[in-house]
């Protein structure tokens, strides 16, 4: 089976990106791979049970959000798996990829207002490692944050 990994901050402007990926993955019965990583000064100063409860709440919300009962087709999505990680972002989706092999990553298009994403050079070198291993990376525009 094939696998498209989703990558996702889940953002209130993903919901754009979510819906993308869930459509591709119910019409080419793709098996979804969510990965979201959680990283930055603020998470990183949270006590270790505090950081695990975020995580698990954050890997119920995607969860919640990416598993409807039916799609739009009727169809449903074969196996969704979520993955939330802790650490740097481009490192822990390189290491996701690595380690599920996805046929396909999808993921949103740089959104020039939004701080928190990764730096220009760190995209760059993720872009790099995908297309060096021959992963498909299909960008969804997100739009403007209150679209």
């Amino acid at each position: 089976m094939s696998l498209l990994m989703l990558v996702t901050g889940a953002h209130g402007y993903s919901r754009r990106l979510h819906s993308a990926a869930r459509r591709r993955a119910e019409q080419e019965g793709h098996a979804m791979l969510v990965v979201h990583v959680l990283s930055g000064s603020h998470y990183e100063r949270q006590s270790l049970p505090l950081r695990r409860a975020i995580q698990d709440e954050m890997r119920w919300l995607l969860h919640v959000m990416l598993s409807p009962s039916a799609g739009a087709a009727g169809d449903t999505v074969v196996r969704l798996t979520v993955d939330v990680r802790e650490g740097d972002i481009v490192d822990e989706l390189m290491e996701a990829a690595e380690t599920n092999r996805p046929d396909v990553v999808v993921m949103g298009t740089r959104r020039p207002d939004d701080q928190s994403q990764v730096p220009g050079g760190e995209y760059s070198r993720l872009l790099d490692y995908f297309e060096s291993n021959s992963i498909t990376v299909e960008f969804v525009n997100l739009g403007r944050a209150h679209e």
